[in-house]
């Protein structure tokens, strides 16, 4: 009985030594072109094969493959890009970049996108326009202007002008930077609150330094007035403010590529605190949720938004 059990377990043994021998890896990163960020969670598969892994939150990746192959294809996929498809030597380490599909349209195809947003307290009914310069006059200036109302005496209005003045690279890594002016006028008499206020704030990002990938800075000043009931006592203040902010994207196990700005302004006597959260769906059509919340004296509001791109 030993011989019999002694000779199999020597067969699985050498089984498993022949079958390393025959297996090696493909290993390398996967980025977002153009900004040089890592892609996590982007699917690596061996075309024709079940056989395939993920990125880590660098983008790297390791994949077994069978040594007897001077090179096997492999097919790169992740929500909101281009597919890519590349022959890999066996034992190599490749760069691959794919494509923001959503990027794309809105870059190249698309000149305005459309929506509609709901303030899910005071201003329920809303629309949203914003509209890309390099579309329509050949300039890097988009415009956007929002719209909501309860129907009777609330309402929020608010638009912008974006001006791209850099996006190139600096010592091999992206930057971008642009500049905001934000106009808001806000007026609830249900909640005694009227808010009135013009900003202007520069955004600047270096997508990474090394392995590290850095969130947009932005940083501005304006001019507001606040008209109001806080604490059981009237506000009614007007001067300089300062603005500071903080954008970075995000992949999350449950939910990929959602992107998070927070912003904080101190005004004379007060702060105004921003919140968004904003994730593209089916990006093939250009699809955009959001969830926006603003936080004043006496004044707080939850606003959501669903717009799409129009080509």
């Amino acid at each position: 009985m030993k011989l019999p059990f002694l000779c199999c377990t020597w067969l699985l043994w050498l089984h498993s030594i022949i079958a390393l021998a025959q297996a090696t890896t493909v290993s390398g990163r996967v980025l977002q072109a153009g900004s040089g960020r890592p892609i996590s969670g982007a699917t690596v598969l061996q075309v024709g094969t079940t056989n395939g892994t993920s990125t880590n939150s660098l983008g790297n990746f390791t994949l077994s493959v069978p040594a007897a192959q001077d090179s096997v294809v492999v097919r790169f996929s992740s929500v909101g890009y281009t597919n890519a498809q590349r022959s890999v030597g066996s034992g190599s380490f490749i760069t691959v970049q794919l494509d923001s599909t959503a990027l794309i349209y809105q870059q190249k195809s698309a000149w305005a996108t459309v929506g509609l947003t709901s303030g899910l307290r005071y201003t329920p009914f809303g629309v949203q326009a914003r509209m890309f310069g390099r579309r329509l006059f050949h300039v890097p200036v988009t415009a956007a202007t929002s719209y909501r109302t309860n129907l009777r005496h609330n309402s929020d209005f608010v638009t912008s002008l974006f001006f791209s003045i850099a996006n190139t690279t600096f010592r091999g890594r992206g930057l971008q930077i642009g500049n905001t002016l934000l106009c808001q006028r806000l007026r609830i008499p249900t909640a005694a609150v009227q808010f009135a206020a013009l900003t202007g704030i520069l955004h600047v990002h270096l997508y990474s330094v090394g392995n590290i990938r850095l969130p947009a800075l932005a940083v501005g000043v304006g001019h507001g007035e606040l008209q109001g009931r806080h604490d059981g006592a009237n506000v009614s203040t007007a001067g300089i403010g300062y603005v500071v902010g903080l954008e970075r994207a995000f992949a999350l196990p449950v939910m990929r590529s959602i992107e998070i700005d927070a912003q904080a302004t101190r005004w004379p006597s007060y702060w105004q605190w921003q919140i968004k959260l904003r994730r593209d769906f089916l990006s093939q059509k250009g699809y955009r949720a959001e969830l926006t919340g603003t936080f004043l004296p006496g004044y707080s509001e939850i606003v959501a938004l669903v717009s799409r791109l129009l080509f």
